[in-house]
């Protein structure tokens, strides 16, 4: 894939980026992104235990729930 700067670069020069490069970059500002987001965030106690236990085991996803509030009041 070529990409055409717009004459920014020097002498008029074409970029050129992989796909997978093109995913590196998208990744790395989704992930600076959602980091940025979460820092101003309160932490989210159902996607935090969505993400690390899952919604299959309803007690053990209660449990890790209220395990997070409680640490969230803590702080």
């Amino acid at each position: 894939m070529a990409v055409k700067n717009g004459g920014n670069l020097v002498g008029g020069q074409t970029m050129k980026i992989t796909k997978s490069r093109l995913k590196e970059i998208i990744k790395e500002e989704l992930a600076a992104i959602l980091a940025e987001r979460s820092s101003e965030e309160e932490n989210n106690p159902w996607a935090i235990c969505t993400d690390s236990v899952g919604r299959k085991n309803k007690k053990k996803y209660e449990r890790c729930i209220q395990s997070v509030k409680k640490q969230g009041k803590s702080k």
